[in-house]
């Protein structure tokens, strides 16, 4: 029997979600916000299917003071029927996640599997499942939060290390996981006072109620992106000097590895660390980017020149959205030539790039 093609009709994208709620709901916001992401409508499929609340009518949010409408999808019921009782992605975690990424390859151009630290036995495995499938030349990836995606979201308001020790504190109870309502009315024996639990943190600095019910954090943190994406550097190099760098990063506590670049890439975005130049590579063009100091540094390592254009470099204020290009004229760069430009080192800039119909983001 000749197998069915299921590929998609241009380029697609598939995000393997950890949870059934939280990490499916911002994603489900985040590609439908015209006026942030850059992809196409129906071009990347999340799994398991978002489950946000279809109330019509103004209500007050669990995760903030103000009313707003919520995003009506369909038949809440309908999705939730799709996950009663089943299991989606059997099999030891975290493996089983980048397992099914990999299943799903021959359907999606790029996989996401996107989960937390949170007591998963199988780190390593998973790591070295999806290095290896990615030594293949397929393009799938891991976005990690640890201790949980929660801590991430923390990093929209504020820049803080901390080990956490849960998302949520909690205990079984009758085979059944019940939360501890950290730091509400509800709060029972056991809370703590945000000290160990993320969502206990938040709710005590007043940052959202919620984060594990059917309406999406998306809105409180769509106005925070960069704010994140600069938090989440800071917090990386803060590890490699509190850590160590002989530390597996899926061993770190707290860590962001790469939910930040699938934020950024759903937007548009390439993040760039610059600890290492980077390189742009395209057609004939081959581009080498780098920091000096307070200066970047464009070196063309190409065959031909290449016309830098006078808006190649911009900057705005993460806080604030107030953009500016960097002063110049277009020029050319021969083979073998660099450019430099100043640059502010405020941590309060993103800085972007363009080349081509690529952007990319650094900050210093």
């Amino acid at each position: 029997m000749r197998r069915e093609n299921t590929r998609q009709v241009g380029y697609s994208i598939l995000l393997i979600c950890e949870g059934t709620r939280t990490e499916p709901n911002f994603f489900y916001e985040l590609t439908h916000d015209g006026d942030k992401c850059s992809l196409p409508v129906g071009s990347v499929r999340i799994m398991p299917k978002p489950v946000i609340e279809s109330a019509d009518e103004q209500t007050q949010s669990d995760r903030g003071n103000n009313c707003r409408q919520r995003r009506k999808l369909g038949s809440t019921s309908d999705l939730n029927d799709d996950l009663k009782g089943s299991n989606p992605f059997p099999g030891p975690q975290p493996l089983n996640w980048v397992r099914a990424g990999q299943e799903n390859l021959d359907t999606f151009d790029e996989v996401w599997c996107i989960f937390d630290k949170d007591g998963h036995p199988r780190q390593k495995e998973a790591f070295e499942l999806a290095d290896k499938i990615k030594a293949e030349g397929k393009n799938l990836n891991i976005a990690l939060s640890s201790r949980c995606i929660e801590y991430y979201f923390l990093l929209h308001f504020e820049y803080i290390f901390k080990a956490f020790e849960k998302s949520e504190c909690n205990e079984k109870r009758s085979g059944k996981s019940v939360s501890f309502r950290c730091m509400t009315d509800e709060a029972l024996p056991g809370a703590c006072d945000g000290s160990k639990c993320v969502n206990g943190y938040a709710r005590c600095r007043k940052y959202w109620k919620e984060s594990k019910k059917t309406e999406s954090l998306y809105k409180l943190l769509s106005d925070k992106l960069f704010v994140a994406f600069r938090n989440s550097k800071k917090l990386r190099r803060e590890s490699e000097t509190v850590v160590g760098s002989d530390t597996a990063f899926y061993e770190r506590n707290p860590y962001i590895y790469n939910t930040d670049t699938l934020v950024a890439r759903l937007m548009g975005y390439t993040l760039w660390s610059t600890k290492n130049p980077l390189e742009i590579i395209s057609g004939l063009t081959r581009l080498r980017l780098s920091i000096d100091n307070d200066s970047l540094v464009v070196y063309n390592a190409g065959e031909g020149a290449y016309c830098l254009t006078a808006d190649f470099l911009s900057f705005f204020n993460v806080h604030t959205g107030k953009k500016m290009t960097v002063g110049g004229t277009s020029m050319f760069l021969s083979p073998g030539e660099d450019y430099k430009v100043r640059i502010n080192s405020s941590a309060d800039y993103a800085y972007v790039c363009n080349f081509d119909t690529k952007k990319y983001m650094f900050f210093v």
